[in-house]
């Protein structure tokens, strides 16, 4: 059951206590459970100058199929999907940019994506803030 806001009741619940606690909790610990297709995707360059040009252009390839994302470590992303085909299509656009920039700049990317999900558990030990953003991207209708 959703409320107004597009949030489950214990989601609102958690938002409510992080703010009432906000000077005092700078990281938590918490299981967010979202009902939107999303998935989390993690790369990592491997080697040569690690310019943030790549990372741009990976933030641009995942804004293509994306409704949204947030990017919650340094290469480490929950996404936000319209579909699976979008999904689908982000896995090959992201191996073929790995391919590329192994061809033209002998640099490796690696990267694993999970299963597309429409109801997942996050799990883990993040600034509040991002859990807010996390919470909020994922239940906006």
């Amino acid at each position: 059951m959703c409320t107004s806001t597009g949030l489950i009741p214990a989601q609102s619940f958690i938002l409510n206590l992080l703010d009432k606690f906000k000077n005092r909790i700078k990281y938590n610990e918490m299981a967010l459970l979202t009902s939107s297709l999303n998935s989390l995707l993690s790369l990592q360059i491997l080697n040569g100058n690690v310019e943030e040009k790549i990372y741009h252009s990976i933030h641009d390839l995942i804004r293509n199929y994306a409704e949204n994302f947030k990017e919650i470590m340094k290469g480490v992303y929950v996404i936000k999907f319209r579909s699976e085909e979008d999904w689908s299509n982000l896995i090959d656009a992201l191996a073929e940019y790995a391919e590329k920039l192994w061809e033209n700049k002998k640099i490796k990317m690696h990267f694993i994506i999970s299963p597309l999900t429409n109801s997942s558990f996050y799990n883990g030990w993040l600034p509040r803030k991002k859990w807010k953003e996390l919470i909020e991207m994922l239940e906006e209708i």
